[in-house]
């Protein structure tokens, strides 16, 4: 599924500039309709400046290959080497990775010598398959699947609703747990929506994917229905199922994994590509740390590497929380996102804010909450 990639990590990268001359949709923030259309809420884009003061800002909705070739272009501006291919497996020498083999597109099989190893594979999860890294354990939203696909005709938000939601936010139609529907807007014509249902639901409709996907855009909730009743779905409908996974240990000696690599929680608040870039950013800075203790011949305690996965996980733990409360508790979840005492807190984790920070009241809120569903288990 798309998602808009963060809005600070794309303006750190200094391709702020590319976004706006590729004229993608601008996003403001994220509507979500509870079930039968009602209870909603929206959750801006916001950032926050040196004195921590918010502030209104904006990220961009964009398809993912675009995007993915809009990186590539600009690595490539800036002399970064490329080799296309498909890496096949590596060498190792004292628990180290010393050269991944790939078969490349213009020059067969070579081995690639390195100092350092990242696995950005995604949902390939490369270095847990060679058993270099944990394993892949099933995440806590497994039994789903979503279908989707690109439609022309649906109605987007206007200035006359009464809810904050503009032309291209993202939004999301709460049917109930486990059971939603996104609606992306990727151009001035076509919008990514989205089902995601229980595979066993699926499964006991005994329908096409595309017809699946025809019939619950106009059931699963009243206020996505409203916005397609005149749609043309084109090319076809896709799937993607048993996407919830976790790989707990993802990283060596001199080798570590980045985003969906290690672990993909749940698309509903569109965050993955939000960890890819921002831990692609401390996964550079936990690499470079290293090698200078190589040469420096310091041994950091725990190692830059350490240092990165337990920031990765700790960042992902707070979204998972935030989902868990999500899913379990629908209505307290948006009355406390609506709290004035709490809503700068949600606001915060929705953005990806969640790297070295202590706890929020929000945060401990809703881990009191899920407590309530442990205690019970």
């Amino acid at each position: 599924p798309p998602g808009p990639p963060p809005g600070a990590s794309v303006r750190a990268l200094g391709i702020e500039n590319e976004m706006a001359r590729a004229n993608h949709p601008i996003k403001w923030g994220t509507m979500v309709y509870g079930a039968g259309g009602k209870n909603g809420f929206y959750v801006p884009v916001m950032g926050r400046r040196d004195d921590g003061t918010l502030f209104e800002q904006t990220t961009w909705q964009v398809r993912r290959s675009d995007f993915d070739e809009m990186l590539l272009n600009v690595a490539k501006e800036r002399d970064i080497p490329i080799l296309k291919g498909s890496a096949k497996s590596v060498d190792t020498e004292d628990g180290r990775i010393t050269a991944v083999r790939v078969e490349a597109d213009s020059e067969g099989e070579i081995d690639v010598h390195c100092q350092a190893f990242v696995d950005a594979s995604g949902q390939s999860t490369f270095l847990s398959k060679l058993g270099l890294v944990g394993q892949r354990d099933t995440g806590n939203y497994n039994r789903q699947i979503a279908v989707y696909g690109h439609f022309s005709g649906a109605i987007r938000p206007d200035e006359d609703e009464e809810d904050e939601v503009r032309r291209d936010d993202t939004i999301i139609f709460y049917r109930e747990k486990y059971h939603w529907a996104w609606f992306i807007p990727l151009d001035d014509e076509i919008v990514s929506i989205g089902v995601v249902t229980p595979i066993d639901y699926f499964k006991s409709k005994n329908k096409t994917k595309e017809q699946h996907l025809l019939d619950e855009i106009k059931e699963i909730n009243p206020m996505l229905a409203s916005r397609v009743k005149d749609v043309t779905l084109h090319d076809i409908a896709r799937s993607t199922s048993n996407y919830s996974y976790h790989i707990k240990d993802f990283v060596g000696p001199n080798y570590l994994c980045v985003g969906d690599a290690h672990r993909f929680i749940d698309p509903i608040f569109s965050l993955g590509l939000h960890f890819s870039m921002a831990e692609g950013r401390k996964a550079g800075a936990a690499i470079a740390d290293a090698i200078m203790d190589i040469r420096s011949g310091i041994s950091s305690v725990p190692s830059p590497l350490l240092t990165y996965q337990s920031e990765c996980e700790n960042g992902q733990e707070i979204i998972q929380t935030m989902l868990d409360a999500f899913w379990d508790f629908p209505l307290a979840f948006s009355l406390y996102l609506k709290d004035k005492r709490y809503r700068d807190n949600f606001i915060d984790m929705f953005a990806g804010r969640v790297y070295d920070t202590a706890p929020s009241k929000g945060l401990l809120e809703l881990r009191r909450l899920n407590a309530q569903v442990a205690q019970t288990a």
